[in-house]
């Protein structure tokens, strides 16, 4: 796992939040991962997000917005050459009263095959606005492992692999936060 502080320029970071916090930027209410697991109950209930899903290469569709998130890419491409989008989309999340003590949403993994095998690939989780509300992540007996704070301009890069959730902010009243899903190629 890399956490990268100021992963683009402090006046990008301003543009970008100022660009997806706007009436033209089209959130959808999505229904975050539900999935029940018989040994543990953390895996049964999650909060409902809004999301902007600018790329989804299953159905190769993608937002007139994508472009928004090039400097990202060409952020990735300098770490890692070149890579393959495998989905981008920016979550915003809320103040939800049952989660009001930073307990984390669904543990999951972004992409897997139907099987439920991961799909090889990295993760960006980008926090795009100051606010509150961390990123755990756990480990294989699905135990906590570690968390992550957010601060905008903050980057997250793990395996694809590594099960992870969100949390609702609880001071502040939203949190954003950009995900990439991508192939080093």
């Amino acid at each position: 796992m890399q956490i990268v502080d100021n992963f683009i320029p402090e006046m990008e970071q301003d543009d970008f939040e100022q660009y997806v916090a706007t009436s033209h930027f089209p959130y959808r209410l999505y229904n975050t991962h539900i999935y029940s697991d018989s040994e543990s109950i953390m895996y049964e209930h999650a909060p409902m997000q809004l999301s902007h899903f600018l790329y989804e290469s299953e159905s190769d569709q993608a937002s007139p917005h994508l472009p928004i998130i090039t400097k990202f890419v060409k952020q990735l491409e300098k770490r890692y050459g070149k890579i393959k989008l495998l989905r981008a989309k920016v979550n915003l999340t809320f103040p939800y009263p049952p989660y009001m003590n930073y307990e984390h949403q669904t543990p999951h993994i972004d992409l897997q095959y139907d099987d439920g095998s991961p799909v090889d690939h990295k993760v960006l989780l980008y926090y795009i606005n100051n606010t509150d509300g961390p990123t755990y992540f756990f480990n294989d007996k699905k135990e906590m492992s570690d968390t992550i704070y957010p601060k905008k301009g903050r980057a997250v890069i793990f395996d694809g692999s590594e099960i992870h959730a969100a949390s609702n902010p609880v001071k502040n009243p939203f949190r954003f936060i950009l995900n990439v899903d991508f192939k080093v190629l």
